[in-house]
């Protein structure tokens, strides 16, 4: 259990680096994937948010489908 906490220490220590070398670049809060600002909540929520919500969803829907399919 150690060693799995610690491993998320790191990934997320590695997210908060990247939101604030987009801070820095002036670049925190536009989604990686459209290019539109990222709602105020969706940040408030989850400051390391790298999408907007519309997009996250839609990234999901498209791995859970790719899951699907290799089940098949």
């Amino acid at each position: 259990h150690l060693l799995r906490f610690r491993n998320r220490e790191v990934f997320y220590a590695k997210k908060i680096d990247g939101a604030l070398k987009k801070f820095a670049n002036n670049e925190y809060g536009l989604c990686e994937d459209c290019g539109y600002w990222i709602k105020y909540e969706r940040l408030l929520a989850r400051p390391t948010a790298e999408m907007c919500i519309i997009c996250k969803e839609e990234a999901e829907r498209d791995e859970s489908t790719n899951i699907l399919g290799k089940q098949s």
